[in-house]
């Protein structure tokens, strides 16, 4: 048996994680979720999600700073990883590159927007 993609949400919002867990309750997709940045990245170092939305800003360690963490761990070269963001604050070019960030969503985002893009990226199959 194959084992669902799982996608990672690390926001202090429980809605944001909330969006997520509503958009895939009936799909072949795990949802975690972690409310600061250590626990999310606990969390993406047992579980290697297959994807992952980190909230730019967040208690006891920032989304920046998880992302890096990520990034120096080989196991997550290659998994796409959006950053979350409240106010539009985006990093640098420069740190953009060096991160390797998937890209953005500003929060209040389209729903629909996160669904096609999850779907897109895992590879789904067509409802």
């Amino acid at each position: 048996m194959n084992e669902k993609p799982k996608v990672l949400v690390v926001d202090d919002q429980p809605f944001i994680v909330a969006i997520f867990a509503e958009l895939f309750r009936s799909e072949e997709v795990s949802v975690l979720s972690a409310s600061n940045g250590e626990e999310g990245l606990e969390l993406a170092c047992k579980q290697i999600p297959n994807m992952i939305f980190l909230d730019i800003e967040m208690p006891r360690m920032d989304g920046i700073s998880v992302c890096k963490k990520l990034r120096q761990d080989s196991r997550f070269d290659l998994t796409p990883i959006y950053m979350l963001s409240a106010r539009g604050e985006t990093p640098s070019d420069e740190e953009q590159d060096e991160l390797k960030i998937t890209g953005y969503l500003t929060k209040p985002f389209s729903p629909l927007q996160v669904y096609n893009l999850i779907r897109g990226h895992l590879k789904l199959p067509e409802e």
